[in-house]
């Protein structure tokens, strides 16, 4: 069976691969991180509320804690935001094919093979599959613009392959 995908690395789809790789992979790590994040927050908030005086010191406070809660809040976005500047224009979109013996990209930049052995994990979330390998990267197939089959085939082939749960994000 052979199942074909439009390959396009927008925003959105980049955000949906962000949480996923932060879920993920990465789910001890974050929770430390929001726990010592927002600890930071209301320990610099306290210290604002219990100041004598109000200067150019609690301004700056101010704002260092109003960009470090946007952040721990949208960090999915803003995380998404830095990789989409990295990506070449040339490979932000395409198509992928998935077949049996392996699947493959066809963009602007080239053509490249994968191998289903290389992948770590499986998420699904917002409507797109995001294959994760163990270097943290990832390949992030958009469910919605499947030809050849449907997402349950795409799924059962996955799992077939990877010998991999999919897991829910």
């Amino acid at each position: 069976m052979e199942f074909t995908f439009d390959l396009n690395y927008d925003l959105k789809a980049m955000t949906a691969m962000a949480r996923a790789i932060r879920v993920g992979l990465q789910e001890e790590q974050n929770k430390k991180s929001k726990i010592i994040g927002w600890g930071f927050v209301a320990l610099t908030v306290l210290i604002l509320l219990f100041s004598s005086t109000f200067g150019w010191m609690q301004i700056a406070a101010c704002i260092l804690i109003t960009l470090f809660a946007a952040y721990l809040i949208w960090q999915d976005q803003v995380n998404a935001y830095f990789a989409m500047k990295k990506l070449p224009a040339k490979m932000r979109t395409g198509r992928w094919l998935f077949r049996d013996d392996g699947y493959f990209s066809d963009t602007e930049a080239g053509e490249s093979d994968y191998s289903y052995k290389n992948i770590f994990m499986m998420v699904e979330s917002q409507g797109y599959m995001i294959l994760v390998f163990h270097e943290g990267r990832a390949h992030i197939i958009d469910l919605s613009t499947i030809q050849g089959g449907t997402a349950q085939d795409f799924r059962r082939l996955l799992r077939r392959e990877t010998s991999l749960t999919i897991q829910e994000v």
